[in-house]
């Protein structure tokens, strides 16, 4: 112990050890903690978004398909808003790092705790709607900075998920104005899978999985959005 005393008096002495006033301590923790608040704000956000991109595409109806609509679901995901994610969260725990909460814990608990927060603030954020909101600024060209993010993000969807409103029936299937790629013709045969509740209809919103050529789209299943999925009516498009 008077070893170690005398060694720290030494290197006080000779100004090798030096110490940090108040100020700076506070300073650095109150940066330390505004990152950590930052981190999972944006994290929250972009989560939120996520889940936004993959109800309102109809990315989420492709899954019901069975495995060509999972590999559809897939493509369909915004892996490089996934890989942010993962990104961010590193950096968040690193931070968390910094911190008694989580300093000499199991690191595998630290994050298991930051994944649930993360993952409950994101689906309290989706189902604030705020996303339906941007997005129609967006639509109308009132959202500069987000605006391009909810224009690229919400049409970037596998050519295989159209989801818009039935506008003509046909006895092989019907018309349908999508919400992104225009004026569709459907043809459905025997063996196209068709939700139970599902009553084609004109004015019927639709979501249909199945290849396209051109504007020519061979159903393999068709099924109904929950009310709110979907950007908008077949009038309102997106200002490119």
């Amino acid at each position: 112990m008077d070893t170690l005393k005398k060694t720290i008096i030494e290197k006080i002495s000779t100004k090798e050890l030096v110490m940090k006033p108040h100020w700076q301590f506070f300073v650095q923790t109150g940066v330390m903690i505004f990152g950590v608040v930052l981190a999972f704000l944006i994290i929250v956000g972009v989560g939120s978004f996520v889940l936004f991109v993959i109800r309102s595409t109809g990315a989420l109806y492709a899954s019901d398909f069975g495995i060509p609509g999972m590999v559809a679901f897939f493509f369909a995901l915004p892996w490089f808003l996934i890989a942010l994610i993962f990104a961010l969260i590193f950096l968040l725990e690193l931070l968390l790092q910094k911190f008694a909460l989580s300093y000499k814990k199991p690191l595998i608990y630290s994050l298991g705790t930051v994944v649930v927060l993360l993952v409950f603030g994101s689906v309290v954020l989706f189902n604030t709607h705020i996303h339906e909101k941007f997005q129609e600024r967006a639509m109308h060209g009132n959202l500069p900075l987000l605006g391009s993010a909810y224009r690229t993000f919400s049409e970037d969807q596998s050519p295989s998920i159209s989801m818009g409103v039935i506008t003509e029936l046909r006895d092989t299937g019907f018309i349908m104005e999508d919400f992104r790629k225009g004026t569709l013709t459907v043809t459905r045969t025997l063996t196209t899978k068709i939700a139970p509740t599902l009553s084609l209809q004109v004015g019927e919103r639709v979501v249909v999985f199945g290849p396209r050529e051109g504007d020519q789209v061979s159903a393999v299943g068709i099924t109904i959005p929950r009310r709110g999925d979907g950007p908008f009516s077949s009038s309102s498009r997106m200002p490119r």
